[in-house]
């Protein structure tokens, strides 16, 4: 094989991040995950009493775990329990989510998938 090795990382010969690009704190990032970790926690409360049953079934956790990851994606902080709440009362409420324009740039600019787009944007929303 002929070329350069395309390694992960920063190439070969960075010092440091822009001061510019490091707008996110590892403090916010991780308040962010539990925000997110205690709101699946009690959306599955809510769906286990809106199922009548005690505990969910490993499926139905990982349906909620989805649902809450949508939800993160598509909507700001204060509107996650609200949201998960129609779309508790109404399944067809879940096909109206859409992942927010600002986790979209944040996504296309650090090469991220969704879902860790969206706990940047929130962790920099927390920090606003």
């Amino acid at each position: 094989m002929t070329g350069p090795r395309k390694e992960a990382g920063r190439p070969e010969g960075t010092t440091d991040i822009p001061i510019a690009d490091a707008q996110y704190s590892r403090a916010n990032i991780q308040q962010t995950i539990y925000d997110i970790e205690s709101f699946v926690d009690d959306a599955k409360g809510k769906m286990a009493k809106q199922l009548s049953v005690k505990e969910l079934s490993e499926a139905q956790e990982d349906m909620v775990s989805n649902l809450c990851e949508s939800i993160v994606c598509s909507q700001t902080k204060e509107y996650w329990g609200e949201t998960l709440e129609s779309c508790v009362k109404d399944f067809n409420e879940i096909e109206t989510l859409h992942t927010l324009k600002e986790v979209l740039d944040i996504s296309a600019k650090h090469s991220l998938e969704a879902y860790p787009a969206a706990i940047l944007h929130h962790s920099h929303e927390t920090k606003s």
